[in-house]
């Protein structure tokens, strides 16, 4: 396991991998710098997807043939454990449909540029949820207590007080079984709130889950049908994408599936079942395990693990609206380690 650690200095604190000697902050700087307006138009890519020539094996293949010319990409995407190739190439693996898939491979064959395409899907589709995801406690304490209250009862008492894949059980019911306090989470993060309306996933965002993942999925929808019960480490670990629920072909069951080598402090099931009448929302777990199995594959999820670990100090003072802006991030990062070398900080 990549362990990390913090060196403080004059105030300023710069940060490293176990694998590394060069500081997380100064791989961030870069001059090829995220362009969202070098993405294929809808047009462009209707031309290849629209085609009725074009049958989804010749776009896959075209597409694929693309790939093997790129480069790794900016120093920050390979140094931190990624690339290029990676995330093109998981987006086509893990497309969860047919049409998923076609439209990934016309996006590919349709675009001018796959370098800034790859940096477009990770900027503005894998890091907003990566984000929301991992600061959702503070998306969350916005929600009116009174509220909150009501709706855990609900989801508790839906899922029999029990946690959804380890079977503890909530403390005060059902004597013999293992006891914890239980968590409800999210599938899906709130993308609006506040009295700014801020849509913290954003106009690519919304296209991609649309058009790879499922059209009929409602982003800004928030009930009970968009909540699980978990321990609380088990609902930290599906907030990180470090599990994911995968439908099997029967009814309200899905199989478990974990990702990457760590240790599991607890017996878990390998597959769940939802006998109720108001189960979690199957096209929001269908796309919890997309953006999972791609930020597993392309080792996207390990770069955004160690920029999201440079936060860690000032963790009281992260603003979402900050965070979800990457090349921001990125710029910031970089002009710290630069003004700690520029001063020749020990």
């Amino acid at each position: 396991m990549r362990s990390y650690s913090s060196e403080w200095t004059e105030g300023y604190c710069i940060h490293y991998t176990s694998d590394s000697e060069i500081p997380i902050e100064a791989i961030c700087w870069s001059e090829e710098k995220i362009d969202q307006e070098q993405m294929p138009s809808a047009e462009d890519i209707a031309r290849f997807m629209d085609n009725p020539d074009h049958t989804t094996d010749y776009l896959v293949t075209e597409a694929r043939e693309l790939i093997k010319g790129c480069d790794d990409g900016p120093i920050w995407l390979s140094g931190l454990g990624s690339s290029v190739v990676s995330i093109l190439s998981a987006m086509l693996d893990c497309a969860p449909s047919e049409r998923g898939l076609r439209y990934i491979s016309s996006s590919i064959c349709a675009s001018k540029s796959l370098n800034q395409l790859a940096l477009v899907w990770f900027a503005h589709f894998l890091w907003p949820f990566k984000v929301l995801n991992r600061y959702s406690v503070l998306l969350d304490s916005k929600t009116k207590w009174s509220q909150h209250c009501d709706l855990r009862q609900q989801v508790l008492l839906r899922q029999d007080y029990r946690c959804a894949l380890t079977g503890f059980t909530q403390l005060g019911h059902t004597k013999g079984r293992p006891l914890c306090n239980l968590q409800i989470t999210r599938i899906l993060q709130r993308s609006i709130m506040g009295s700014e309306k801020t849509d913290f996933l954003g106009t690519i965002a919304r296209e991609m889950v649309k058009n790879y993942v499922d059209p009929t999925v409602d982003l800004d929808a928030d009930g009970l049908h968009n909540f699980i019960t978990f321990q609380y480490d088990t609902s930290v670990y599906f907030n990180y994408f470090m599990f994911s629920l995968k439908a099997t072909s029967n009814a309200g069951e899905y199989a478990v599936e974990t990702y990457g080598e760590r240790e599991w402090f607890f017996p878990f099931k390998d597959v769940i079942v939802f006998e109720v009448d108001t189960p979690p929302d199957p096209r929001y777990l269908r796309l919890h395990a997309c953006v999972a199995d791609v930020l597993h594959q392309s080792g996207a999820g390990k770069v955004m693990n160690k920029i999201l670990f440079c936060l860690y100090e000032r963790t009281g003072a992260v603003r979402i609206a900050d965070i979800i802006d990457l090349q921001g991030m990125l710029d910031t990062l970089a002009l710290r380690y630069s003004l700690i070398t520029a001063l020749k900080l020990p």
